[in-house]
């Protein structure tokens, strides 16, 4: 059967607590709910969806609100750029398609000449894009030329490069991403950013706090795996929420806030990968992930 809160009757309300609850009946397979929070009024907080739940027996589901966020961000810098000046990378580990890079292996790829090597072509743009997103760039013009490049490299074993040929059909494919890349590396699809600000000190250079950077990371790769099939945009759209009120907790110096929304973050993780939905390289990549940003936020 179905049922619904229809718009026009009494609406529920979140205790003190922020709890609420639900009477629906027993859903599936053919119809799902979709749970809409709606903040008060003035609230920095936006109308948050949670579509396709499934109901089969009493549930507890937590929605996290996600914050309104600027529009401005830091304005991408070229591959040259990062090429050439490895102390202001925001992160030192990369992953590009099924496999991690450390800082001197991305270094060397990026000192390679290209040679024809389409796999080459692509990744040079990729990693640059990567650090940008890590900078406080704006991703939603890259997520789509992202995750359809991880995708790609996923398709070939071993690491980079793959001596792919820029007129073999894979070779083109890498070729028209790299243009993609290449433009947003390059500034053409982010107008009204802001030039990034370095700040160096005697001993270190530094941009933001590590976690900072590394959040969107992660909102990319969770943004990955629906375009593979793996999660649906409700499981998105979850997890996302997490991971964006836990920056904006770092953001505003609320450690332990940050902290409780990635472990609820890591929970649900382990949740869908006991499911069978989440496979497990997917669900080692995003603990490892979320497990380095608690380090540096318990130091």
């Amino acid at each position: 059967g179905s049922s619904a809160y229809y718009p026009g009757y009494p609406q529920v309300k979140t205790d003190a607590s922020g709890n609420v609850t639900l009477w629906l009946f027993p859903n599936g397979p053919y119809y799902t709910y979709t749970l809409t929070a709606i903040p008060p009024v003035g609230s920095p907080l936006v109308t948050f969806n949670v579509k396709d739940v499934a109901v089969s027996s009493d549930m507890t589901l937590i929605l996290s609100l996600q914050y309104a966020r600027p529009t401005q961000g830091v304005c991408p810098l070229s591959e040259g750029f990062w090429k050439t000046h490895p102390d202001l990378w925001p992160l030192k580990k990369l992953w590009l398609g099924g496999q991690s890079y450390t800082q001197a292996e991305l270094l060397s790829i990026l000192q390679m000449p290209v040679k024809g090597d389409a796999s080459l072509i692509l990744v040079h743009q990729l990693i640059a894009a990567k650090l940008n997103v890590a900078n406080g760039s704006d991703p939603v013009p890259v997520i789509a030329a992202v995750t359809n490049a991880d995708s790609l490299l996923r398709t070939f074993t071993g690491k980079l490069p793959y001596g792919t040929k820029s007129s073999s059909s894979a070779g083109r494919t890498m070729t028209d991403l790299a243009s993609t890349l290449d433009s947003y590396n390059n500034g053409r699809v982010t107008p009204g950013c802001v030039p990034p600000t370095f700040v160096r000190t005697s001993t270190a250079t530094s941009v933001t706090a590590t976690q900072e950077q590394e959040i969107p990371q992660l909102v990319i790769r969770v943004g990955a795996l629906v375009s593979q099939g793996v999660l649906n945009q409700g499981q998105e759209q979850s997890l996302t929420a997490k991971l964006d009120v836990a920056l904006h907790h770092i953001e505003s110096g609320n450690k332990k806030g940050a902290g409780n929304l990635l472990r609820a973050f890591l929970h649900e993780v382990e949740a869908l990968t006991a499911a069978g939905i989440l496979p497990l390289e997917a669900r080692r990549e995003l603990a490892d992930a979320v497990l380095g940003i608690l380090a540096q936020l318990e130091k």
